[in-house]
């Protein structure tokens, strides 16, 4: 008697095949704590760097004012780094006998994404209400994009986990919405509060994806030359 295949759940195995690994979750958490890192060098040390890149300025050009561009986009260009780093890991080691899969190129679905856009924006409308209606001072709606940002990123992250039956990113995801929230209420400067919310999303990402990628690791040693 033939048994016929279940479609959904090969669609749904092949569709977790770029998660798999746990490599997408370092390079997440890479970008994450550098975007935390970057906003408090930004932020909190702007007496320190700003002096230093006007003297730069009047000394040897105008054009030595780009550097600062270079640390804003500091988040972008080594998560771009670790993304070439997984791509070689993948085919050097981890994916030696199964083969390099190419991902779909839009991994997150289109209505995943627009409802992630839509959170982002509740959350900042929230900021703006909030900060009419308290005294809670001027950055603090700056503080509610990142946590907004937080929100719509964990919404993305449970979403995907329901969809591809992966436990640990709608863990992470429930935790990085929901932990970094409680930094809005602390006395910190937004460099200082945007640093903590980027380590620890950066932390809970990093240990979700150590587990699958120590037991590809050890999977690959095992196969044959």
């Amino acid at each position: 008697m033939n048994t016929q295949p279940d479609v959904k759940k090969l669609i749904q195995q092949t569709q977790q095949y770029e998660f798999v690994d746990g490599l997408r979750e370092m390079q997440l958490a890479v970008m994450m704590a550098a975007i935390g890192l970057t906003a408090w060098f930004v932020f909190d040390l702007i007496g320190i760097w700003m002096p230093v890149l006007a003297g730069w300025m009047r000394t040897i050009g105008a054009w030595t004012g780009l550097s600062i561009q270079l640390v804003v986009l500091l988040p972008a260009l080594l998560a771009l780094v670790a993304l070439l780093a997984m791509r070689f890991a993948r085919r050097r080691w981890l994916w030696r006998e199964s083969g390099l899969v190419k991902p779909n190129r839009q991994i997150v679905p289109l209505r995943v994404t627009l409802i992630s856009v839509g959170v982002l924006l509740a959350g900042i409308a929230l900021g703006v209400l909030l900060q009419v209606i308290f005294p809670v001072g001027d950055l603090f709606l700056m503080k509610m994009i990142y946590i907004a940002s937080g929100w719509s990123f964990g919404y993305t992250l449970i979403t995907m986990g329901n969809i591809l039956g992966l436990s640990r990113l709608r863990r992470v995801g429930l935790f990085g919405a929901v932990v970094p929230t409680l930094l809005i209420v602390l006395p910190l400067t937004i460099g200082q509060m945007v640093l903590i919310w980027g380590l620890i999303w950066g932390a809970a990402l990093g240990i979700s994806g150590m587990g699958p990628l120590r037991q590809k690791i050890q999977a690959a040693r095992e196969e044959p030359l």
